[in-house]
């Protein structure tokens, strides 16, 4: 009998747990969830941190109209061996009325080492796209987060970059 009242107190402090754990998660906007995400793998990429960076990206990630969501390995590596500076300027989002899909709109400052140099390169009208995921927090609650699925950035051509970059 105390073995079962035992276990029906452990659920029971679970579900408040658990309940009080989505409230708080709850309470924030999604806008400043969003930009939370984005901050928080601006700082992971800056510190080489790739799990930072890829746990806010979307397996089906898209850039310029291009799949690299598989990638994650070079992801991974890139953001481990450059460190590349992220700063996003004055952002705009709008979400969905669905609440499942949002967008922003920030021009884009990218800062990578060239050798010994480090090189930044602004980009203008840049578009990112997020999702809401299926996710685990603390590794056994299910939840949903905003993740990065689609970055259109018109104005950017990696190839032409990398060779001005070089100074070819």
């Amino acid at each position: 009998m105390k073995a079962a009242r035992a276990l029906v107190a452990v659920v029971v402090l679970l579900a408040l747990g658990y309940g009080v754990l989505q409230w708080k998660v709850g309470s924030v906007s999604d806008e400043a969830l969003i930009n939370e995400a984005m901050d928080e793998a601006a700082r992971a990429s800056q510190e080489g941190r790739p799990g930072g960076v890829l746990e806010h990206l979307s397996k089906s990630l898209v850039f310029n109209n291009e799949a690299v969501g598989f990638n994650r390995r070079s992801i991974a590596d890139f953001v481990r061996e450059q460190k590349p500076k992220v700063t996003l300027g004055e952002r705009m989002v709008e979400i969905a009325p669905d609440g499942k899909t949002a967008t922003m709109r920030t021009p884009v400052t990218l800062t990578v080492k060239i050798l010994t140099f480090e090189r930044p390169l602004t980009i203008d009208n840049v578009v990112i796209e997020f999702k809401k995921e299926d996710a685990m927090q603390y590794l056994v609650v299910p939840t949903r987060k905003w993740r990065i699925a689609k970055v259109t950035a018109p104005d950017f051509d990696p190839q032409s970059w990398a060779s001005e970059a070089m100074g070819f």
